[in-house]
């Protein structure tokens, strides 16, 4: 997607859509660091929050998928 990725992504979490990150679509953070994909969801996260928008944690997601935790 290239470096207006972030523009984008938050452009559609504004607008109340979903969003996912990896470093199969685009490895660089918001600085132009090459990341791992925990290191872009961790920053796609603290974005989110910043406008507004709940990002369910473990436990919610598996409620909302009604998925039960391995063991």
């Amino acid at each position: 997607m290239g470096e207006n990725q972030m523009k984008i992504l938050a452009a559609a979490i504004v607008s109340g859509d979903h969003v996912r990150v990896g470093t199969e679509d685009y490895p660089f953070n918001r600085n132009g660091t090459v990341s791992t994909t925990y290191e872009l969801v961790r920053e796609i996260k603290e974005v989110s929050e910043s406008l507004g928008r709940h990002v369910a944690d473990i436990d919610e997601a598996r409620r909302i998928l009604g998925t039960e935790r391995r063991v």
